[in-house]
């Protein structure tokens, strides 16, 4: 190799350099062109100037522990009623200088038992939109917000657990790659129903007679009833109270039968209160009965008296800390429920 290059460099010298030393400048020069090209194209290829015209080559860098987009869920309330929506606000900021295309907000319950049935748009945004159990927005411009407020459907299957946690998955485009990341939204309470009843026998109905006196009932000649109240919840609560009043010409007779709380009269208001301190889901429904004696007067006669009016209760959900309520109906001698005396309400004369 460096004889044959020794070899080259005498022809040449003898040929061209001992004659005309322009050709050795020429070749020294050409030489040097080259060499300096070459560090150029070099340079070139490591350098990436920021020049106008060029900014669409080059990507700003993204910080992969603090992402441009932020995205916030506000539920409107922490309790829901079991088959009613919840209202949820997403918040999407994007804080970075390049707009963050194709985001896609998905919504999964994380607690087993529940699932997610549908989305809706609570208000239309011409920015995004709503396809099953995700939200898609188109884009958002760098520095700037978008917000859409939403109804999620939730489905409760065979699960006695009233607390929904759920997850939300978010995925989008930025500088031409695919970012996902998932956060928890606040943990959603179902309120616990609670119902009560509230039904009056003069025979039971295993066909057992309850009641003393005359069916129907006639006037001045007492007849005995016996009231039947129960309550039962699919969660826990707490400071139960069922209330009525008695109108005038009933009375109690003092025979009762209790097995939760207690069971008080006031015969100036001729009010009844049954207060429960605390009502498990797991002891299923609390019974109380009690007999009513009716004397009905002249003024009564074709018509069925009230027995047991103005039915109320109350009680405090333990989870959520809300008071739940609800009416009964007034209680009278048409026995709607007594099968074997329905038909039997309206006082007679003697």
């Amino acid at each position: 190799m460096i004889r044959h290059f020794n070899r080259y460099f005498r022809s040449r010298w003898e040929r061209f350099y001992l004659k005309n030393h322009w050709h050795l400048v020429l070749d020294l020069s050409l030489i040097m062109v080259t060499i300096i090209l070459a560090a150029s194209l070099f340079f070139l290829f490591f350098f990436r100037p920021a020049l106008p015209g060029l900014g669409g080559f080059v990507r700003p860098p993204v910080d992969l522990n603090n992402p441009p987009l932020e995205v916030t869920f506000t539920p409107s309330e922490s309790t829901a009623k079991t088959g009613e929506p919840v209202v949820v606000v997403v918040r999407l900021k994007n804080g970075g200088s390049v707009t963050v295309n194709d985001v896609i907000v998905s919504l999964k319950p994380t607690t087993e038992g529940y699932s997610l049935d549908r989305l809706e748009e609570q208000v239309d945004s011409p920015g995004a939109s709503v396809k099953g159990s995700s939200i898609i927005f188109q884009g958002i411009l760098p520095h700037s917000e978008e917000e859409l407020s939403f109804l999620a459907y939730i489905r409760q299957k065979n699960t006695d657990t009233r607390t929904l946690k759920w997850q939300a998955q978010i995925e989008y485009i930025l500088n031409g790659q695919q970012f996902k990341f998932s956060t928890d939204l606040a943990n959603i309470h179902l309120a616990a129903e609670l119902s009560a009843s509230a039904v009056v026998y003069y025979t039971s109905p295993q066909g057992d007679q309850l009641g003393i006196g005359p069916i129907p009932p006639i006037v001045g000649i007492p007849t005995n009833y016996w009231v039947f109240w129960s309550v039962q919840g699919n969660g826990d609560f707490s400071d139960l109270s069922l209330s009525a009043r008695l109108p005038r010409g009933v009375e109690l007779t003092g025979q009762r039968s209790l097995l939760a709380g207690e069971l008080n009269y006031n015969p100036d208001s001729r009010q009844l209160i049954w207060k429960i301190p605390e009502l498990q889901v797991a002891d299923g429904a609390s019974r109380l009965r009690f007999e009513i004696q009716l004397v009905p007067a002249e003024s009564q006669v074709g018509v069925s008296p009230v027995l047991v009016e103005a039915g109320r209760y109350f009680a405090t959900d333990k989870l959520t800390g809300e008071e739940v309520a609800g009416r009964l109906p007034d209680l009278t001698t048409e026995l709607k429920e007594d099968r074997f005396n329905a038909d039997q309400g309206e006082v007679i004369a003697e």
